[in-house]
């Protein structure tokens, strides 16, 4: 995702020390902090991950008829004792 830098002036001191107080007590840098809390003030939530490694499987792609009618010979075709 990209990102952008803001430079923020007259931030009142109390509010300053809260936040860093915040990071400290999280174990998180001060700029992490402020990113949270921007996200936590807006509402945001980070958008779901779409993963498509399955998608061969649940018919996101379709088999040409004749690779498939191959591939069912080829079981047709196997030992029963298998």
């Amino acid at each position: 995702m990209k990102s952008i830098q803001y430079t923020i002036r007259n931030v009142p001191e109390p509010v300053d020390r809260l936040l860093r107080q915040q990071a400290k007590k999280r174990g998180l840098s001060f700029n992490q902090t402020l990113v949270i809390t921007l996200k936590q003030a807006t509402g945001y939530t980070e958008p779901a991950k779409v993963y498509h490694d399955l998608d061969w499987f649940i018919g996101g792609k379709t088999i040409d008829k004749k690779s498939f009618d191959k591939s069912q010979a080829w079981l047709d075709n196997l030992p029963n004792d298998l």
